[in-house]
Formats: structure tokens, C-alpha cells, sequence
């Protein structure tokens, strides 16, 4: 039998799906891109580290501004509990609902150079003490996104539940991968539906849900609570609502018509725009363009053309007319 936890944030009976925090990528711009179809629960903001939030940098800033009207989490890393505590409570100043601990981000900058993210969960006392410090400045959940553990030899995420539980920690998302895996391997999902059974906190399962079958499969074999998707919606803002909708229905949700499609990237590349300035706007853009256009033809020109391109007005153009080729003969 499935027995799903619920989330203080979340207690609605409909399926909990969640964009992840993607360094680089889950920011305003994009996330709005994402909530425009639907079937979102909530989405966590990009990484923040605690000791910017103290010098006030400007990309802290725009990493913690969310979406209006919607559930607001916000994620912080570091390694000082004291530091952690006084971030989160800028973070509740800032009008988050919640507030996501990161304990599974591999990259080297993070998780060797600073001993942050992923490393946390060598350090199960650190770890405890950061949990309870962050518990204790605010009044909103904290969660924890964590991986399996360090390395296969090491798999301690179990423990770190309990530490989290303990300590007053409202959830835990589960990456299905070690650090040293980064994204190299399968989740593993049967770790995360060991967890989820035995878990006294409700667990959300991530890693590797690219299509709507592998996200039918663990919802509906696992005890998990929720789903994180990060990846998956790569030139796909609207997967999220695909997935909704057939946990909810038993249906596919077909995908948004060409010309809907066409809409939505040009409101995601105004946004960039708006949300960046034009000269940062215009390197951020091409990354979410080579996604939206992958696969499809005449794509690669396409992308060659607008890599090389400075001027907005050039790249919309260049956009109309991809979009243009691609619904020749094609119903909208």
C-alpha cells in the first residue's frame, strides 16, 4: 500500500510535482516559464550561498527574487550553522515559504573548495548542527535536498533523516545518485523507495524523470510524497504539466502546439532579457535556444546563427522563423 507524507506547504491531494534548484539554469526568468503551464507545485530558486547573501552581491539578489502569488522556496548552502541561521532569516525576510537546505550540489567549487553542498554529508554533526540552527532562527519549514551519500561506500542519507527529523527539518528530497556518481550512472530509485518506506519525513524522489512513463513508474510504486524534476524540463517548460496531468488523470497531456510553443519562448527570451539587461540577457538566452530547437530541423543552423548573434531584434527574428519552418504543413 502507498502512504504518502504530506508537506506543511503542501496539503492538497493532487500530485506534488516540483521544478529543481538548477544552478544556472531555475531562475526567475525560467521558472516562470515553467508555472505558466500549470500542473506545478512549487519551485525552489537557484542556489544562494549563505556568505553572499552577507556582502549583498547583486546575483544573490536576483537569485532570491520568486514568483508572485505562488509557493515560495528558497535554497541556501554553506557550511556554518551560525551563518546558515542568519541567512535563512534574510530568506524569510524576503517573503520565502520555505527555505531548502542544499546537501547534494557535487560540483568541485561547492563540495570540495568550500565543503559545502554534498560534502555536508560526510559531517553528520556539522550536519545536525546546521539543521538545528536553521530549525531555530526561523518560523517557515526548512527541507534538505540531499544525494545517496558522499560515495557507494558511504551511502548515509538514512541517517541524515533521522538527524533532519530530529532536528525539526519538514522534508528531504533524495537525489538517486552519490556525489562521486554526479550525473554519471541511473538514479537509483530503489534507494529512494527504501527510504520513503521507512522515512518518518516525507520524501521527494529525484533524479533521471524524463518522461512521463518513468514518472508514472515511481509515483505509483514508491511511497514517495513528490517528485522533483530537474533536466527533464531542458526545452520542455511545459513537462511538468505533462506529468501532472497523468499522475492526476491517467491521461497524456499532449504537448503545447508549435505555435503555443513559438509563444512561450518568445515570452521566456523577453524575460531573460528584461531580467538580465541585453548583454548578459544575450548569453544567457542561447543556452534555453539551443534546447527549445534540439532535435528539430534545421536546428543546428539556427543555433549557429543565433550564438553568434549580439542583437535582440536579430535573434527574435531568428526565432519567428525557425518556428515558421517548423509549422510549414503543421497544424497550430
Amino acid at each position: 500500500m502507498i502512504f504518502r507524507l504530506k508537506l506543511p506547504i503542501w496539503n492538497s491531494s493532487d500530485p506534488l510535482i516540483v521544478l529543481a534548484p538548477m544552478a544556472g539554469v531555475s531562475d526567475l526568468p525560467f521558472r516562470k516559464a515553467v508555472h505558466a503551464f500549470g500542473g506545478i507545485s512549487f519551485s525552489v530558486s537557484e542556489m544562494i550561498a549563505s556568505q553572499s547573501i552577507l556582502r549583498q552581491a547583486q546575483k544573490t539578489f536576483q537569485r532570491s527574487l520568486m514568483i508572485k502569488d505562488e509557493i515560495r522556496v528558497m535554497q541556501l548552502a554553506g557550511n556554518d550553522p551560525n551563518l546558515m541561521a542568519q541567512a535563512a532569516r534574510w530568506a524569510a525576510d524576503q517573503g520565502a515559504h520555505a527555505i531548502d537546505l542544499n546537501f547534494g550540489c557535487p560540483a568541485k567549487q561547492i563540495a570540495v573548495n568550500s565543503f559545502a553542498g554534498a560534502a555536508l554529508m560526510k559531517d553528520e554533526k556539522l550536519a545536525e548542527s546546521i539543521f538545528k540552527s536553521v530549525v531555530q532562527a526561523v518560523n517557515i519549514p526548512i527541507s534538505v535536498k540531499m544525494r545517496m551519500g558522499w560515495d557507494a561506500k558511504t551511502l548515509n542519507a538514512s541517517n541524515l533523516i533521522k538527524l533532519a527529523h530530529n532536528s525539526g527539518i519538514s522534508w528531504v528530497t533524495v537525489h538517486g545518485r552519490t556525489r562521486c556518481q554526479f550525473y554519471k550512472d541511473s538514479a537509483n530509485w530503489d534507494f529512494i523507495s527504501e527510504l520513503a518506506k521507512s522515512s518518518p519525513l516525507p520524501i521527494i524522489g529525484n533524479g533521471d524523470i524524463v518522461d512521463l512513463k518513468t514518472a508514472e513508474h515511481h509515483w505509483n510504486t514508491t511511497n514517495i510524497s513528490g517528485i522533483m524534476v530537474g533536466r527533464g524540463t531542458y526545452g520542455k517548460p511545459w513537462f511538468l504539466a505533462q506529468i501532472f496531468h497523468k499522475l492526476k488523470t491517467g491521461c497524456i497531456l499532449d504537448a503545447p502546439s508549435l505555435s503555443q510553443q513559438h509563444k512561450s519562448v518568445r515570452t521566456h527570451i523577453e524575460d531573460i532579457l528584461t531580467f538580465y539587461g541585453k548583454d548578459r540577457g544575450v548569453h544567457i538566452l542561447r543556452k534555453h535556444l539551443g534546447w527549445y530547437s534540439k532535435g528539430a530541423a534545421g536546428a543546428t543552423a539556427f543555433r549557429q546563427r543565433v550564438f553568434k548573434e549580439t542583437c535582440p531584434q536579430n535573434i527574435f527574428k531568428y526565432i519567428d522563423a525557425f518556428y515558421e519552418e517548423q509549422m510549414q504543413g503543421v497544424p497550430v
